[in-house]
């Protein structure tokens, strides 16, 4: 039976992770290693970790001494996986707990696929569940070009950085970390988009938290939107990071800069902004 790693960077976490945990540890496929990375929580988010790693010999609990910052974080758990597959889990969304099976099965019936990620539901604080159109996706029989297309347009796409992925693959693929910009994970999962396939599970078999606060304020990508000129960086960067990938095979960086382009029309008000708006009365 294949060995799947989880890795689970956590940071100030106390209120939802319980239920994370919980949700992980009850998936019908028993053969994963847990990783938990507490990125030096300053509530009882490490306390909590520890109490579980005590009673199931499956998770492997880590306290970092300083704050390293979330991307990092994400970097460190998945370093230290040693399964075929890893997924990423996030603190606060929950799976179904046929979820990782599923995932699995469908990886295993198809090796050309990167990763596996089914379809997915919106969870508020208030503890209602929602079913979106955005939670559904059908990116199976996609070109990599019509994916990377399907990526870079829409924002909430990138749910696949939460699906299951081959391992080996994404350590190549993380092994520059992710870009320094916004829409960073939309660069990250574009560049996966085209380096190989992905696989859609037609089942909604993760709850994804979306937090009420706004972007800026409570994640790290708003110290991006502070810093000068962040969409001309996005576009500078998405470009350059596509270009200089050393998982995109050669032939398929021709495909990379008519989608730029439009990306870069698209954002063409805000750019002019950025570079001219000092220069408008």
């Amino acid at each position: 039976m294949k060995l799947i790693s989880i890795g689970m960077p956590v940071y100030n976490g106390e209120g939802r992770i319980e239920k994370a945990l919980n949700s992980l540890l009850s998936q019908s496929f028993k053969n994963f290693e847990l990783i938990i990375s507490d990125d030096n929580s300053s509530d009882n988010t490490a306390n909590i970790c520890d109490e579980y790693a005590a009673k199931d010999a499956r998770i492997k609990f880590y306290r970092q001494k300083n704050n390293s910052g979330l991307v990092k974080n994400f970097a460190f758990v998945l370093n230290q996986a040693k399964g075929d597959y890893f997924m990423w889990a996030a603190q606060d969304d929950w799976w179904d707990e046929n979820f990782i099976r599923k995932m699995v099965e469908a990886m295993e019936k198809n090796p050309e696929y990167v990763v596996a990620m089914s379809h997915y539901k919106i969870i508020s604080d208030s503890g209602k569940i929602t079913e979106t159109s955005l939670g559904r996706h059908d990116f199976t029989k996609l070109s990599n070009y019509r994916l990377f297309r399907v990526i870079l347009s829409a924002k909430d796409n990138p749910i696949f950085e939460y699906g299951l992925f081959r391992t080996d693959f994404l350590k190549k693929l993380f092994s520059r970390l992710k870009p320094h910009s916004i829409e960073d994970t939309v660069i990250l999962m574009s560049e996966a988009a085209l380096a190989g396939k992905f696989y859609s599970v037609p089942e909604f078999l993760h709850i994804k938290y979306r937090n009420p606060k706004n972007l800026r304020e409570r994640h790290y990508l708003g110290n991006y939107y502070g810093e000068p000129c962040p969409y001309t960086k996005f576009i500078k960067t998405l470009l350059v990071w596509l270009i200089t990938s050393r998982v995109i095979p050669f032939r398929r960086k021709f495909l990379i800069f008519w989608p730029w382009l439009r990306k870069l029309i698209h954002y063409r008000r805000k750019i002019f902004r950025e570079l001219f708006g000092r220069f408008q009365s």
